[in-house]
């Protein structure tokens, strides 16, 4: 997508205008909980826990102080950073621009009592309009977020949105979807599940329980998702009111990109899911398809046609995981409420401010002036022709997009690099150019040189391709380095035990995801999954066979 498709104009408010229309009508968005809060089986400490933000707002008293917060320790902010960069195409440099943000940061936190905490502003390298929080206090902005935005009260509005997930703590809310005391609510779903597969081959308890961990979590955290942008965006609201910003122009133009964003991707996302399942269920149709050894006739092919139908859609499900488990969960309950329904909640909670307490002027030669300096422009608009370049990799421009992309200030950038290798590989395989390099790879060793830009990204594709290539001494070479860089990034630990694997051994694989469980919890089921022999995956391929087959059979009978 274009940066320039999801630019609104709105900055047309002054003081001397009518009250403008959100003040004069909106809907009021409901969220139910009663799943979570009615649940017998709820487990006390998550059923006792106040979910802010999801009843009726209350009137905004801007006089009224803030929620105390909680007290806390802070991780390393340099390896929060690290780990930034162990994913996606990584941070993008952009220092005119970070220092900039990290003064706007700074503004939030003193009128929110905390001038102390830690925690900067970072651009993320990614294509999304996309932001989040860490533990660490830390900020992190997509660049097209940077390049769409329109004032400083856009800018404001999204900053102290996430500056409130720090402020309320919500960055707990991971450890406490992972601890023991979840076990009632996931009994009592995997209980259910394990009823209807008792006599399923190869299907045990166990089973129903990780099924039902997957759904009582996704449960649990969609509850806790809603009420946490809620509040968010209500403590936001305050702080950026309190700062003198406008809500026109600041959470409600936030609000409003994102859900011009959301409907615009939407339809893409779910064509690229589908392009996958459905690649899944085929195989899966296939296998049974083959199983025929028997004599053919009509009726069996009938019959077997049937089954693997069938095969096929319970494939898809078990192929899915946790993930498809999740996507049909936030299908009937989203993990956050529609940017609509929250600009819905947010309009209700404005209009309760009395007349003359919101400015209603936007803040824009600062941000104008942030935006357009020369290097912040130059890098925003390379990362553009990247986009366009990976848009169509063979397309007579591609080379052009890429080529412009990967110079001056962003020549050592992963986002373009990368961009700029894509487009080499791509034309290479289609086409004899020789102005083409014989190994597009070395494109991303620009990146791997520059320890401000590396991205672990590129330390993958560059090992990857070398080991393809028959240049195993070199791709040890390439993945050692960059893992010595990145071996306190958590995200980087998985693809590392990956590459590792088939060259030192499975059981040197096993004691990487064994270290890599005990540093980091989060990434425990992802490093095993990486150090996975082919033995073991061919058993847990069996194993779910036995599983999908004693369904059908549980269900055809």
């Amino acid at each position: 997508m274009q940066v320039s498709q999801i630019k609104v104009s709105r900055l047309q408010a002054t003081p001397t205008q009518r009250r403008p229309a959100w003040r004069v009508s909106h809907l009021a968005g409901t969220v139910i909980i009663a799943l979570l809060a009615g649940c017998k089986t709820m487990p006390e400490a998550i059923s006792t826990l106040s979910l802010p933000g999801v009843a009726a707002p209350a009137p905004l008293v801007l006089s009224a102080p803030l929620p105390a917060p909680e007290p806390r320790s802070w991780p390393d902010p340099a390896v929060d950073v690290l780990n930034q960069r162990a994913r996606g195409y990584g941070v993008a440099q952009m220092p005119a621009m970070q220092g900039y943000l990290t003064g706007l940061l700074n503004k939030i936190k003193t009128q929110a009592g905390v001038p102390q905490w830690p925690g900067e502003v970072y651009v993320l390298a990614s294509p999304a309009l996309d932001a989040y929080a860490t533990a660490a206090g830390n900020i992190y902005v997509s660049h097209t977020w940077l390049a769409s935005a329109e004032s400083e009260d856009e800018i404001v509005a999204l900053l102290s949105h996430e500056f409130s997930h720090v402020y309320l703590h919500y960055h707990q809310l991971e450890g406490a979807i992972q601890t023991g005391d979840q076990a009632a609510v996931l009994v009592a779903v995997g209980m259910t599940l394990a009823k209807k597969t008792a006599n399923a081959a190869g299907w045990t308890q166990v089973d129903s329980l990780v099924a039902g961990y997957a759904l009582g979590r996704e449960l649990a955290a969609s509850a806790w998702g809603r009420s946490q942008e809620s509040a968010a965006d209500e403590l936001g609201l305050k702080i950026s009111l309190l700062l003198g910003y406008s809500y026109e122009a600041g959470f409600k133009a936030f609000l409003e990109r994102q859900a011009a964003w959301d409907e615009s991707n939407a339809a893409r996302q779910e064509k690229a899911k589908q392009a996958a399942l459905d690649e899944v269920k085929a195989k899966a149709a296939a296998s049974v398809m083959a199983s025929n050894k028997g004599p053919r006739s009509e009726v069996t092919d009938v019959m077997y046609s049937q089954l693997a139908q069938l095969h096929a859609a319970f494939g898809g499900i078990v192929h899915s995981g946790t993930q498809g488990i999740g996507d049909l969960w936030k299908k009937s309950s989203s993990t956050h409420p529609e940017t609509i329904a929250r600009m819905d909640a947010l309009a209700a909670t404005a209009e309760s401010v009395p007349p003359g307490q919101i400015s209603e002027t936007a803040t824009v030669a600062p941000w104008l002036a942030a935006q357009r300096s020369r290097d912040t422009a130059k890098t925003l608009a390379h990362y553009q022709l990247a986009a366009k370049a990976l848009e169509d990799p063979k397309a007579p421009d591609a080379m052009t997009y890429a080529r412009e992309a990967a110079s001056g200030t962003t020549a050592t950038h992963a986002y373009p690099l990368v961009a700029l290798y894509k487009v080499q590989a791509a034309q290479a395989a289609s086409s004899n150019n020789r102005r083409l390099p014989a190994d597009p790879g070395t494109t991303l060793d620009a990146n791997l040189a520059s320890t401000a830009d590396r991205a672990w990204l590129s330390v993958v594709e560059r090992s990857s391709q070398l080991n393809s290539a028959g240049k195993s001494k070199q791709a040890q070479q390439v993945m050692d380095q960059g893992f010595a860089y990145f071996g306190d990034a958590a995200n980087a630990w998985p693809d590392a035990i990956a590459f590792y694997a088939p060259l030192r051994g499975w059981d040197e694989a096993k004691r990487m995801a064994q270290t890599c469980s005990q540093r980091f919890s989060n990434m425990a089921n992802a490093c095993r999954d990486a150090a996975a022999s082919p033995a073991d995956k061919a058993r847990s391929e069996q194993l779910t066979k036995q599983k999908v087959d004693g369904l059908l059979k549980r269900l055809t009978k």
